[in-house]
């Protein structure tokens, strides 16, 4: 199996960022900080690549589990009138459910350490983050910025597979299913329009595959039937056709996602799925985002940067 090499460029891209001083205002640094007099265009510039380095590097590693920096807000309104002069609509939004999904993955960890998986105060976090992934403004028009929305939604309703009460879990599984569908229709659309799946990011593969496997589990559970088999079917195909065409070389590794045990056996449901076994994340080496967290306390604050 080739090697990802998503989290490598990623991180490289994010020191060479902090090397040369992207997130200081009016600074550039190699070992020494220096002042500089730049251009508002330029310094709008660099901080529009740091941004760029920030949420890429964070959002691959959120997505495989591994600890990620996080955007401190200690000046909140000052970070937002920045963001709004110095990026576009599409981007912000962006941004935006980046901001959610990063301040819901901490709550959620901090929630599960202390106590447990099967905590009561999961649903009620998972259903303050979705709100407000729900109540931003989607910009009109916006294909990329839809399934970013429906990504973001994904990843935090998939905390319903944590819950351990059946009266709560139910309904928040199959509304976890239709959003897992609707990524995938969203991914779908995007590679017939675009051909996204010859440049889509580590993160949206793996959000594809996020939904894709939570399809799986629930088709295989005895809410199976609660959901639109036929649709569920249709689901699945459209993510193994979105890996196989991003791969590269025989046996590399989105070739391997897409295992033969899939196409053929997803919809038969003679294995249900066990609610008190390892959560969803553990079973298909995807995406398991409460696992690890670790804040490296960086000062990524974009109040440093104008």
């Amino acid at each position: 199996m080739w090697k990802d090499p998503s989290h490598v460029y990623t991180g490289t891209a994010h020191s060479l960022a902090v090397q040369n001083g992207l997130f200081v205002n009016g600074h550039e640094q190699d070992f020494a900080r220096t002042h500089t007099s730049l251009s508002k265009e330029i310094r709008d510039i660099r901080a529009h690549l740091w941004l760029n380095c920030c949420l890429v590097f964070q959002a691959t590693s959120l997505c495989d589990g591994l600890p990620y920096l996080s955007i401190s807000e200690s000046k909140p309104y000052q970070r937002k009138t920045r963001l709004e002069e110095i990026v576009d609509a599409s981007f912000h939004y962006r941004i935006k459910c980046h901001d959610i999904l990063i301040d819901a993955t901490r709550a959620f960890g901090d929630i599960i350490d202390e106590q447990g998986e099967g905590s009561k105060s999961l649903l009620p976090l998972i259903r303050i983050f979705s709100e407000q992934v729900e109540i931003i403004p989607l910009p009109l028009r916006d294909d990329l910025c839809y399934l970013t929305r429906c990504c973001t939604r994904l990843a935090i309703s998939a905390y319903y597979f944590f819950l351990q009460s059946h009266d709560f879990k139910r309904p928040g599984l199959i509304t976890t299913f239709s959003i897992a569908t609707e990524v995938l229709d969203a991914v779908s659309r995007l590679d017939a329009m675009q051909d996204f799946a010859l440049y889509a990011s580590n993160y949206y593969t793996r959000m594809a595959l996020l939904a894709a496997f939570c399809i799986l589990r629930l088709v295989r559970s005895q809410l199976k039937e609660h959901i639109d088999l036929r649709d569920a079917q249709q689901s699945l195909f459209k993510a193994i056709s979105f890996v196989k065409r991003r791969s590269m070389q025989h046996g590399d590794l989105d070739e391997r996602t897409a295992p033969e045990s899939v196409q053929t056996g997803a919809i038969d449901a003679s294995t249900y799925w066990n609610s008190t076994a390892a959560p969803v994340g553990d079973s298909f080496g995807s995406s398991n985002f409460p696992e690890v967290y670790m804040d490296w306390n960086f000062p990524l604050d974009l109040d440093y940067l104008g």
